[in-house]
């Protein structure tokens, strides 16, 4: 008879328990298998970024810019124009070498030299300026656009034409166009001159919403930084300033834009109050532009000047990335005495930071590099940042003052911004230069203290706590503070307030009411910061740096370095890949054709291809590891200026 497999006749006996030895071999056999996974996975990653490299490098390799005689230097406005030199990422890089459009990022100094370059290059017979800025972050700002506009009238002295064309260009673009020789517009095209503002976004009632709790606490009643975690709209002290403040920036840009293209200013001001957009005809019969063109009656008039180029194009022109390359690969900075450009740029943090935030241990890193090279005869600290955490900036102040005792010169140039933190680092100075549009003092501080247990308890969380001491929770994120700890904060805000104040008075010879007057956390333009005694001189980098050779007594023969220094595109490979750098240098020596046969020979054996869906793949890995700006005092303090303006 069969026995039925569901119903067996006898009853199922327990497994026998496996030898220990199995389950031991078994373990064993695991780990090996893991680590011999995770070896293949190093392997082939290291093994996918050298053919990357490999690859980014022989593009670059094939692409040495080559330029005609009479040639139109090319400078598209596409670009944000950041004081600090950039560093590229690999998506930029791989970007490049794939033909891919990207926003690229000049600095300054680059841009500036470049142009100084082409004032005496006999190949380059006048500039054609076009497109539109993209400012990001911190970047194209006033000042840093006023060092641009400063380097192509300094070109003009060369008597080489400067053209630009726009189709619908914003106030910085015309900012600039104002230096051409001859400014179009394109005939469809129009101009939107509407003023300066600010619109900030306050959150009090969706906080109070969903029952987030915030206590502020702050120095200084035009402190403003706390009101949209506290308020619905501005306080009438920070309206005050902000509106004092716009309107100043706005009367100097226009006065700018008028002087140079020989209008009333009074006048300009009254029309664009009453009118923001103007037509290409309208524009070009204010004065600001002049002549409305087709594209091909611009391409007609450079032709007159350089004749066709070697392919058939209407007039002869070189790419600013391809003349900045070449003046990269046939320069250097030269040796002997030296003014350091050191650069604070974006939001003060603390640590290393991202590249567009100002890092406190990468600043003060290359602010000792630069106090130990012997070469070095002058520091500048190039300031563009709001402020950020109060206490990054006391420790970079804090190696200011090394150098300063060493007997360096420390002169400080401020950018669009040297406000609240970045005044804080600015004012020991020996001297310091501003531009009238820079946004600076808010010498002030603040402290935010969220509490989420309101929130947490609308979704069912809870906490409990247990401490050592009264205040262990003064931190805690689930109840409110005290009003005892409130206190404490406040003392301690007041104190490192009460000891800025005593700096500010001592380093820049204010008395005690003048120096409280003009404090209170109150922003102030360049302008108002000279007349009230926070800065020293109006002017650029370029004044700064002409005054630090001359008072470090190298004014006769000096080169300027900047910290951090300009990367070469096998350096930024390196760098964006996590590599040593001296391992691009060397791949950079081999030939194209020893390059293509180690990328072959990999791709052979790993099945790899260097297709262009690699862009999409680094860009979702990129989109995954990036993290959001955060400040992160250990103490929660401030010295933040929220305030910018469009």
């Amino acid at each position: 008879m069969n026995e039925d497999p569901y119903n067996p006749s006898t009853p199922p006996q327990p497994p026998q328990a496996a030898p220990r030895q199995n389950w031991l071999l078994r373990g064993l056999l695991f780990i090996i298998k893991s680590g011999v996974r995770a070896t293949i996975t190093i392997i082939v990653s290291l093994t996918i970024m050298f053919i990357i490299m490999l690859y980014i490098i022989g593009n670059f390799a094939d692409t040495t810019p080559s330029i005609e005689n009479n040639s139109i230097l090319h400078i598209d406005l596409t670009m944000n124009l950041v004081d600090t030199p950039p560093a590229m990422t690999l998506e930029q890089l791989l970007g490049e070498a794939l033909g891919q459009e990207y926003i690229p990022t000049y600095s300054v100094r680059d841009l500036v030299s470049t142009i100084i370059r082409a004032k005496t290059d006999r190949r380059i017979s006048g500039i054609l300026i076009s497109g539109s800025l993209q400012p990001m972050n911190y970047g194209a700002s006033y000042p840093a656009l006023r060092e641009l506009k400063r380097a192509l009238l300094d070109f003009k002295e060369s008597e080489k034409p400067i053209y630009s064309y726009t189709l619908y260009p914003s106030a910085r673009d015309l900012y600039i166009h104002t230096v051409a020789d001859e400014a179009y517009i394109n005939h469809t095209g129009s101009l939107l001159l509407p003023g300066l503002y600010s619109e900030p976004m306050f959150f009090a009632n969706a906080m109070e919403k969903y029952g987030i709790g915030v206590q502020a606490v702050r120095v200084g009643e035009y402190k403003s930084a706390v009101e949209p975690f506290t308020r619905e709209n501005l306080s009438d002290e920070a309206r005050e300033a902000e509106q004092l403040l716009l309107d100043q920036l706005w009367a100097q840009l226009v006065s700018d834009i008028a002087r140079q293209r020989e209008l009333d200013t009074l006048e300009l001001i009254r029309t664009l109050n009453d009118r923001p957009l103007f037509t290409a005809d309208q524009a070009v019969e204010l004065g600001l532009y002049d002549r409305s063109v087709t594209y091909n009656e611009m391409e007609n008039v450079l032709n007159e000047l350089t004749g066709e180029d070697a392919f058939g194009n209407m007039f002869k022109e070189t790419d600013l990335l391809d003349y900045t390359l070449e003046k990269d690969l046939v320069t250097s900075p030269g040796t002997g005495p030296a003014v350091a450009v050191v650069y604070a740029e974006g939001v003060i943090l603390n640590g290393y930071a991202e590249p567009t935030q100002a890092g406190e241990a990468r600043i003060v890193e290359e602010l000792r590099a630069a106090r130990l090279n012997e070469n070095v005869k002058a520091i500048i600290l190039r300031v563009n940042s709001p402020g950020g955490s109060a206490s990054a900036s006391e420790m970079i102040q804090d190696e200011l003052l090394s150098i300063k005792q060493q007997g360096l010169p420390v002169i400080v140039s401020m950018g669009g911004y040297a406000a609240s933190g970045g005044y804080y680092i600015s004012q020991t100075a020996d001297k310091v230069y501003a531009h009238p549009h820079t946004i600076t003092g808010s010498i002030g501080i603040y402290g935010l203290l969220f509490h989420l247990g309101e929130a947490a308890g609308k979704l069912g969380i809870t906490f409990d706590e247990v401490k050592t001491n009264e205040n262990s929770d003064i931190f805690s994120i689930a109840e409110p503070k005290t009003d005892e700890q409130i206190a404490l904060i406040q003392s301690y805000l007041q104190e490192f307030y009460d000891e800025w104040m005593a700096l500010v008075r001592t380093n820049r010879e204010l008395g005690d009411e003048d120096i409280y007057e003009i404090a209170k956390g109150r922003v102030w333009s360049g302008v108002q910061a000279k007349t009230y005694g926070l800065v020293d001189e109006l002017g650029d980098l370029y004044d700064a740096i002409e005054y630090a050779a001359e008072t470090a007594g190298i004014s006769e023969n000096y080169v300027v370095r900047d910290y951090p220094q300009k990367q070469s595109p096998e350096d930024a490979i390196a760098t964006a890949l996590g590599l040593d750098v001296k391992v691009a240098q060397k791949l950079s020596a081999l030939t194209r054709e020893q390059q293509l046969q180690i990328l072959s020979e990999l791709s052979k054996t790993q099945h790899f291809s260097t297709s262009t869906t690699l862009k999409e793949q680094l860009r979702a890995i990129y989109t995954q590891l990036e993290t959001l700006n955060q400040l992160n005092d250990p103490l929660n303090s401030y010295a933040l200026m929220p305030f910018q303006y469009r």
